[in-house]
C-alpha cells in the first residue's frame, strides 16, 4: 500500500514514528476505513451500487481535508436565480458543499483541522462595494457527507467568490481549505 511505503521511511533513530509519519499513518487508516466498504465486493461477487458507501467517517484532530462546492475543488460554479436586471440573487436549488479527507503533500488551498477540531464551518464571501463578513453556509461533522447551499442567501449574480471551509473549535495549528467559486446566473 502507497501508505504503508511512505510510512515505513518515516523511523525516527529509535525506530518509532515521526510526528509526521504518525499524522500520515492515521489519515491512511482513516481514508482506508471509508474506502473499504466502496472497494468491496458484495457476497455473490459484483461491485456494490454507485453511492453505496460505508459509514461516514467523523471530522476529528489532525487531518488533512479539502472542501468541495457541487462536488468540485477547483473551478467551482454556483448557479445564481437572477430576475431581470437584477445584481443580486439566490443559489438555485441542489447545490451542495462537502469535505473530503486527503492525504499528504497537500496543497495552499487544502486544509488541515489542527489538535482541536470536530467540525468544519463553510462559509461564503465574496468581494462587495461595502466589506461584508462571511456569510455561513452549513456545518459539516463528517467528510463524505454533502449539505445543500441554502437558497436563502443572497448572492451576486455574476463575479468570484471564496467558499471558506474553517475547522472548529480552531486551534493554532488549524489550517482553513479554501474553493474559488464562480457565480453564475441563470438569466430567469
Amino acid at each position: 500500500m502507497l501508505c504503508t511505503s511512505h510510512i515505513r521511511g518515516k523511523l525516527s533513530s529509535r525506530g518509532t514514528l515521526t510526528a509526521r509519519a504518525a499524522m500520515l499513518a492515521a489519515a491512511c487508516a482513516a481514508l482506508a476505513a471509508a474506502a473499504a466498504p466502496a472497494l468491496a465486493a458484495t457476497a455473490d461477487g459484483r461491485a456494490p451500487a454507485p453511492g453505496a458507501v460505508g459509514r461516514p467517517v467523523p471530522v476529528g484532530h489532525r487531518q488533512y481535508f479539502e472542501g468541495m462546492v457541487n462536488g468540485r475543488s477547483v473551478h467551482a460554479v454556483i448557479r445564481v436565480v437572477c430576475g431581470g436586471p437584477a445584481t443580486t440573487g439566490h443559489p438555485q436549488r441542489g447545490q451542495k458543499v462537502q469535505v473530503a479527507m486527503v492525504v499528504p503533500p497537500v496543497t495552499a488551498d487544502q486544509g488541515y483541522t489542527g489538535t482541536a477540531a470536530r467540525k468544519i464551518r463553510v462559509r461564503l464571501t465574496w468581494p462587495a462595494p461595502v466589506s461584508a463578513a462571511p456569510v455561513r453556509v452549513a456545518v459539516l461533522s463528517s467528510y463524505g457527507v454533502s449539505m445543500p447551499v441554502p437558497k436563502a442567501l443572497t448572492v451576486p449574480c455574476s463575479g468570484t467568490g471564496t467558499m471558506l471551509f474553517v475547522p472548529a473549535p480552531g486551534s493554532r495549528s488549524a489550517h482553513r481549505a479554501v474553493v474559488h467559486v464562480k457565480f453564475k446566473s441563470n438569466g430567469v
